[in-house]
C-alpha cells in the first residue's frame, strides 16, 4: 500500500497560454482524475471529471490569489542543500543525510519519491547525533544507485533530498525487528575518511 494523504491536498501545474489569445477569452479546462480513497487497511478506487472556465488576465495577479498560491508553494518541499548517502545490506538500506544538530527530528519520517525504492509500511529507525541523521528500514524492489526523498518534521517542515549508493555501510544500527524493539537502544557509528586510509 502506498502512502494515505490526510486532509486538503493540492495540485500545482503549469499552464502556458498562447501570446495570441485575447485578454478576456474564456477558456475551458477539463481534468480527469483517477485516485484512491484509502483508510489504513482498505483503498477504493475512484474518479473524476473536473470543469473550469479561466478567462485570460492581463498578467496581474489579485492579492487573495497570490496570497493563496503562496501558501500552497510554502508547503513544498525545500531541497536539502547537501547530498546523502545510502548503503544497502541484507534487505536493510541505512541511509545517511547531513542535518543540523539544532533541527528537532522527533517524530520525523523519510518519503521516498519514487514508489517502491522503500518498503512503504516497514519500520524506520532514526537517530540524530550531531549533524547527521541516520535512518534504517527494507529497501524495496525499484532502489538503484540513486535515492530520493523527502524528510518531513513533526513541524510539517518538509525537505527533499538525495542520496548516493555507497560500497561502505555508513553507519551500523541494531537491525530491524518485527517486534519493533529494536528502536529502544540505538547506536550510531561513524565512517570517516580514515577508513580510506586503513584499507
Amino acid at each position: 500500500m502506498n502512502y494515505i494523504y490526510h486532509g486538503e491536498y493540492t495540485l500545482l501545474a503549469p499552464i502556458t497560454i498562447d501570446s495570441s489569445i485575447a485578454v478576456g477569452t474564456s477558456l475551458p479546462i477539463k481534468l480527469d482524475i483517477s485516485y484512491l480513497v484509502c483508510n489504513p487497511t482498505t483503498c477504493l478506487p475512484e474518479q473524476q471529471t473536473i470543469e473550469q472556465d479561466f478567462i485570460v488576465g492581463d498578467g496581474k495577479v489579485e492579492q487573495n490569489h497570490q496570497r493563496q498560491f503562496s501558501q500552497w508553494r510554502q508547503m513544498l518541499p525545500r531541497p536539502l542543500d547537501a547530498k546523502g548517502q545510502f548503503a544497502v545490506e541484507n534487505n536493510t538500506l541505512t541511509l545517511s543525510l547531513p542535518l543540523p544538530g539544532s533541527v528537532d527530528s522527533r517524530n520525523a519520517h523519510i518519503y521516498p519519491i519514487i514508489n517502491n525504492t522503500l518498503v512503504n509500511n516497514a519500520q524506520q529507525i532514526l537517530n540524530h547525533e550531531g549533524d547527521v541523521l541516520s535512518m534504517q528500514t527494507q529497501v524495496g524492489d525499484e532502489l538503484a544507485d540513486l535515492f530520493q526523498g523527502v524528510l518531513v518534521l513533526e513541524n510539517g517542515t518538509a525537505l527533499r533530498f538525495d542520496a548516493h549508493k555507497t560500497d561502505h555501510v555508513a553507519f551500523i544500527v541494531p537491525p530491524i525487528n518485527e517486534d519493533n524493539t529494536s528502536n529502544q537502544n540505538i547506536w550510531l557509528i561513524g565512517i570517516t575518511a580514515f577508513v580510506g586510509a586503513i584499507l
